[in-house]
């Protein structure tokens, strides 16, 4: 019904860029990728600088599983910053896109640390940056890794987590099970 509606706004005023941004995200919520990117598509050809319209078209064709062209769109995002704490954000997922997909842990560690220069409070990028470490064996780096996310936010129960399976592969047993605890 949204969806109609919107097409319905669309045939009133087919330059409004904000109804086809809205439009992907509905088409998102269906799992209707195609029609989702075509929307995102749309909205950019009249608001072609617009960060937020890049991400969200990249995270549709990360759901469509068309990497490069997802990359490229993070990338710009990033590149056009309206605000280091959103950016923060794009970085973690243009990391994971790195990391999961193209198996690059070098850019995906620079990336998680452009994050953290971003939004110095963002303990999930933090946290990415301990399991990269952690499972690449350099369990030392995780876990100063995770103790900094649980420095910026001591309710982080995942770093808790995290950390207390690195510490146990270090044999700081005893640590170990007071991370579990907090976690």
């Amino acid at each position: 019904t949204s969806i109609d509606c919107y097409t319905k706004l669309l045939d009133a005023d087919e330059n409004n860029t904000v109804l086809y941004y809205e439009l992907g995200h509905l088409y998102l919520k269906k799992e209707d990728f195609i029609n989702a990117i075509n929307a995102f598509k749309l909205a950019l050809t009249d608001d072609p600088t617009n960060p937020f319209y890049h991400n969200a078209l990249a995270y549709a064709l990360v759901k469509a599983e068309q990497y490069d062209d997802a990359a490229e769109h993070y990338k710009f995002a990033i590149d056009n910053n309206p605000d280091n704490e959103w950016t923060a954000v794009v970085c973690q997922a243009l990391a994971s896109l790195y990391y999961n997909i193209y198996d690059d842990i070098d850019t995906a560690l620079e990336l998680l640390k452009q994050a953290v220069i971003l939004d110095s409070n963002n303990d999930d990028a933090y946290t990415d940056i301990g399991n990269i470490y952690f499972e690449t064996d350099d369990t030392d780096s995780a876990i100063k890794a995770y103790c900094e996310a649980i420095k910026k936010n001591p309710a982080n129960y995942t770093a808790y987590e995290k950390c207390a399976m690195a510490l146990w592969k270090k044999d700081y047993i005893e640590e170990s099970v007071v991370a579990y605890n907090k976690a």
